[in-house]
């Protein structure tokens, strides 16, 4: 259309968590293929855009730092000035909040394209409305598109990574001989709230019933996460410990090598599943169905139903159940089932 034909310049709007941004994936895949000769930049947290740093369409990452809080003023407006400076054509606003449709507004994005509500419809030029009917995050992003006269190719959650850096950085950090016999297995505890965190104690039973010299083992966490993996040792199979010691690229290019990755409803479960690397994703309290790994079959998602007393007692009045009851017997049969299908040296 001559409308789409002048459209030079989009911004896509998302402030949200690491894992909303990799199912944000195929959304900005469906823009891209609409608009092929759009130079295409993503607004949000430093961490969080980061997963496109080698998205071949992606022209531009803008940082909005939120650690001091949505009143942070001065950040505010600065990012509003960095959309302003570069005269947008058009933004599709994945945030649902009313200060990232201030910020386009404020940032002179021409057309700002977003869902509806209330308190920013005159801050929008296109007000959709998202559906009523329960569906994956996924999806809802897409319909945002889909109402916008976009049709979506795939669904599929997908991160594109530096091939010759990560195989350098992996052969030093790892070292030339791990997985060269056996399959490596990553394993994560952390989450962003207690009750998506598994136990250490509940992590400790799973890794001592793999076998003697079974699998290498790696684990995998954010610097202040050290304190979950206290304790946790391995008797059968050699560990290496990178938590804390990854850029969250880096994690990238870890999960990549994977024969197998065990972990929460995190950010590293959906890197995992954009690499194409088989998953054990765990579920308590928030819901697989809305949030978790999306038609990927290389996934196994085991959810608890029931609450510990720690969280009874901390968390009781807004959820009934966590992470810490999941049993490790379950876990190990999920994984067990999927090194045996997926990776070429698992021997049961």
């Amino acid at each position: 259309m001559k409308q789409e034909q002048q459209v030079r310049r989009i911004i896509i709007i998302d402030w949200s968590m690491i894992g909303d941004l990799v199912m944000l994936s195929p959304a900005v895949d469906c823009i891209a293929e609409n608009y092929p000769d759009a130079m295409i930049s993503i607004l949000g947290a430093p961490a969080s855009i980061s997963v496109y740093k080698h998205h071949p369409r992606v022209s531009e990452l803008l940082p909005y730092d939120r650690s001091k809080g949505d009143w942070d003023i001065g950040n505010f407006r600065a990012a509003a000035r960095q959309l302003a400076e570069r005269s947008f054509d058009l933004g599709f606003i994945f945030h649902n909040s009313l200060g990232s449709a201030l910020m386009a507004k404020l940032g002179k994005v021409k057309r700002r394209v977003g869902y509806c509500h209330e308190m920013r419809d005159a801050l929008l030029t296109d007000r959709l409305h998202v559906s009523d009917i329960p569906q994956h995050l996924i999806e809802t992003k897409l319909d945002l598109l889909r109402q916008f006269g976009l049709e979506p190719k795939s669904t599929s959650e997908v991160v594109h990574i530096d091939q010759g850096r990560a195989k350098r950085w992996l052969r030093e950090k790892l070292g030339p001989n791990l997985g060269r016999s056996r399959p490596i297995v990553g394993i994560s505890l952390g989450a962003t709230r207690n009750y998506k965190m598994w136990t250490g104690q509940g992590m400790e039973a799973l890794i001592n019933k793999f076998p003697v010299n079974s699998v290498d083992l790696v684990f995998l966490g954010a610097p202040h996460e050290r304190v979950l993996f206290e304790g946790v040792y391995s008797y059968n199979n050699t560990v290496v410990d990178l938590v804390g010691e990854t850029t969250i690229e880096e994690l990238t290019w870890v999960l990549d090598k994977l024969d197998l990755y065990i972990g929460p409803d995190s950010g590293p479960m959906h890197l995992a599943t954009a690499r194409q690397t088989p998953v054990v994703a765990l579920f308590g309290a928030t819901n697989p169905s809305v949030c978790g790994p999306y038609c990927y079959e290389k996934a196994r998602i085991i959810r608890s139903e029931k609450i510990c007393s720690e969280c009874d007692k901390t968390q009781g009045k807004n959820i009934n159940a966590c992470l810490h009851t999941i049993d490790a017997a379950e876990v190990y049969d999920a994984a067990v089932e999927l090194l045996g299908k997926y990776a070429a040296h698992w021997k049961d």
